[in-house]
């Protein structure tokens, strides 16, 4: 199974379904909010790499692609991806207080069996320093 990854630069708003999940929006009292409106994220998103330009570690798994756009995005992948049971979206809406099923990231993927997951979690401790790297530098 091929496998490989890049370090990217998208357009400074770019963000995946991961990240809605994990940076959760906070208005400017720190209170909850809509995306659109947030003035910061808890946890906080890395700064822009590049001016209007965000970092983003793309992952290619055969035929499957993982893109993340901070450190605890990817650390919220590894923890769900490296369940044997994979927890059911309603559960993971549910566990993030969110109220759309469809908006969680593992309702909008392929589900591989556990060996091939635990493979991809292997390869990915192998090869994500590079990008984890770069995270830490792009801290807020």
């Amino acid at each position: 199974m091929a496998r490989r990854a890049d370090i990217l630069y998208r357009p400074e708003l770019f963000a995946t379904r991961l990240t809605f999940m994990v940076h959760r929006p906070r208005s400017a009292s720190g209170g909850r909010c809509q995306w659109f409106e947030a003035v910061a994220h808890d946890p906080p998103r890395p700064r822009p790499a590049r001016p209007g330009q965000r970092a983003v570690w793309r992952v290619e798994d055969g035929g499957a692609e993982y893109v993340f756009t901070s450190a605890a995005e990817l650390d919220h992948f590894i923890d769900i991806w490296g369940r044997r049971l994979l927890p059911t979206p309603r559960q993971l809406a549910q566990a993030r207080g969110m109220a759309a099923v469809n908006g969680v990231w593992l309702s909008r993927m392929a589900k591989p069996r556990w060996p091939r997951r635990l493979a991809l979690l292997r390869w990915i401790a192998r090869n994500d320093a590079p990008f984890r790297r770069l995270m830490a530098e792009l801290e807020p």
